[in-house]
């Protein structure tokens, strides 16, 4: 698997892609108490643009401070519950999420695997993003996971 062999940068930007996807199953997963509606896999959609239009990031240019503050700003356009206080509370998770390891990341991607399958015109994206995802995460050393779970928790502190 070509996974493994990603540069310092392509890891990088896998885990900016991953951190938008992680947003948008924490926001459905918020706003839903977990059960996922027929709205899930639109609003999964439209608020990852690693979903919506095939966003690829470029570190050192886009850091995960931008993709946090895309993702909130996508928040309070497109889906019906537009909350500040809301966007913040799902960055928290997010932030939970990551540090809580490969584990938790791979059941919240194998969660939002099964919303995004369930879709008549989405689910092609669990091939092209989510199903790989899943194997490069599964490959990540447990350290790289932290580290970038306490670059995500510091920006918690700055509001």
């Amino acid at each position: 698997n070509n996974l493994a062999q990603l540069s310092a940068e392509q890891k990088c930007s896998a885990f900016l892609s991953l951190t938008d996807i992680l947003f948008t199953y924490a926001y459905d997963h918020r706003t839903t108490d977990g059960d996922p509606t027929v709205e899930s896999s639109w609003s999964v959609m439209i608020l990852s643009p690693s979903l919506a239009w095939l966003e690829s990031y470029n570190p050192p240019y886009d850091t995960v401070a931008d993709v946090v503050q895309w993702s909130i700003r996508r928040s309070l356009i497109y889906p019906y519950l537009r909350s500040y206080t809301l966007a913040r509370k799902v960055v928290e998770d997010v932030c939970l999420i990551v540090k809580g390891g490969r584990r938790t990341i791979i059941r919240c991607l194998l969660q939002l695997h099964r919303i995004v399958e369930k879709s008549e015109s989405h689910y092609l994206f669990n091939k092209l993003y989510i199903d790989p995802l899943i194997g490069w995460i599964q490959q990540c050393e447990e350290n790289e996971v932290q580290e970038f779970g306490r670059e995500m928790e510091g920006l918690l502190i700055d509001p």
